[in-house]
């Protein structure tokens, strides 16, 4: 089964991090998961889906079997009907860059991706079922009758389903609700849906929902991230900070961060100035580096240790010039006494 991905307001296209060629092989499997999702989008609806290309190698032969044996078919059909042949390969020629055959990394099965090539489809579905009807015997008035009536049954039965997924985008919190509802073992999905509930104040609905995540990964991340503001935002800092000395964060710069902010609230100034700077010393990314440097700036001030902070403050408007915050950090120490 697919899994489904997004991470702390920004987009994660773990799909990039995979080798290029497993993406291309897998092509036509994620070919094959956009039209199901149309064709049949009951149950299947979800948020940025990504899955394990490792653990399909089986089902990505059978499907690049499944897209020749297709190739063929759309070259005879070329001749013997246009606008079958057309809408088939409209489908196909714009939803192939989405799946990664060449393998730019992105999300390779999304809902959004179908709206121009399913254009496509649904012709050569109208075209497809013209062609059943017309070829019926001229006393099947009565068949044709049927067909046409189980062709608007599952019109309708789409367009209801396609209700619920459009009235699930206008809303975040009904969003990941119902990836959660057709994937209910994504452990992202719930802790997306957790951060959401916290933010718009429904604290014990966040906690039963992030005790969900907890259940399918404890140690997991996003899980001990999201307990973290859990427990700040319900007065427990003590706690939080015992989430950022678990085993499996300790050791990562966000966490160090996190932990020196809460020991300076709580008064541990010498601790959370030790914190900051072995955030400061490991982090790779530039935007927690920035904040383990300026939270290490006010961990020295607070500290009265201004001759450390005067160079850090200006080791640090190289990395990053103009930064509004550190400017007003060294005019902060220049009107300190040396």
């Amino acid at each position: 089964m697919l899994r489904i991905v997004t991470g702390g307001g920004q987009l994660a296209y773990r799909s990039a991090q995979l080798q290029a060629w497993l993406l291309s092989a897998s092509a036509p499997r994620y070919f094959l998961e956009n039209t199901l999702l149309w064709l049949w989008p009951w149950g299947r609806f979800g948020v940025l889906w990504v899955d394990d290309p490792n653990a399909h190698a089986v089902a990505n032969v059978l499907c690049w079997a499944l897209l020749l044996a297709a190739l063929a078919l759309l070259w005879r059909l070329r001749q013997r009907d246009r606008a079958l042949a057309f809408g088939l390969a409209w489908f196909g020629l714009l939803l192939r860059p989405l799946c990664n055959l060449i393998p730019l990394g992105n999300t390779p099965v999304a809902e959004h991706y179908l709206y121009l090539p399913s254009i496509g489809l649904a012709l050569a579905l109208c075209r497809a079922f013209t062609l059943a009807v017309a070829r019926a015997t001229a006393h099947a008035a009565q068949q044709r009758r049927m067909c046409a009536a189980l062709a608007l049954a599952a019109c309708l039965a789409l367009l209801a389903e396609a209700r619920v997924v459009a009235a699930a985008f206008g809303d975040d919190e009904r969003l990941y609700a119902l990836s959660h509802a057709n994937h209910p073992d994504n452990v992202e999905v719930l802790v997306n849906l957790a951060r959401i509930q916290l933010d718009r104040g429904k604290v014990e609905l966040a906690r039963r929902t992030l005790d969900e995540a907890a259940r399918l990964a404890p140690v997991d991340h996003r899980v001990l991230r999201n307990r973290y503001a859990l427990l700040l935002r319900t007065g427990q800092p003590e706690a939080a900070l015992a989430v950022t000395e678990l085993p499996p964060v300790r050791d990562l710069p966000e966490f160090m961060i996190r932990r020196g902010e809460l020991l300076l609230r709580l008064g541990r100034h010498a601790e959370a100035r030790a914190a900051f700077e072995l955030a400061f010393e490991r982090a790779t990314d530039r935007s927690e580096r920035l904040s383990a440097g300026y939270q290490l700036v006010i961990a020295l001030l607070s500290e009265e240790q201004l001759a450390r902070a005067r160079p850090l403050v200006e080791r640090l408007l190289t990395e990053y010039p103009g930064q509004p915050e550190l400017v007003q950090a060294r005019a902060l120490l220049r009107s300190l006494r040396p």
